[in-house]
């Protein structure tokens, strides 16, 4: 099963994180780079996990999509994931 978790509209891409769910109860998220007319330009798998903690703010430029983890306790030593679209 595929759905949408979040999704980022910039002024020429628009992100999306897909959550795929696994039979082991984990998810194994997802991330896809539109453009304007919907042309798929990246995609890429992110880190399997049991929590989403890791994927909170997404920030998103003609060049670069970066994922940031949420504020609380538990992603106080994570870092933001980023990916370069060209």
């Amino acid at each position: 099963m595929i759905v949408v978790y979040k999704e980022k509209k910039g002024s020429k891409n628009r992100a999306v994180i897909y959550l795929r769910y696994l039979d082991n109860g984990k998810t194994f998220p997802l991330l896809r780079v539109f453009d304007k007319s919907d042309n798929l330009i990246f995609e890429q798998d992110l880190p399997e996990t049991d929590d989403l903690y890791s994927y909170g703010e997404i920030q998103l430029s003609s060049k670069k999509v970066t994922i940031k983890p949420r504020k609380n306790s538990y992603t106080e030593n994570l870092e933001p994931m980023s990916f370069d679209l060209v």
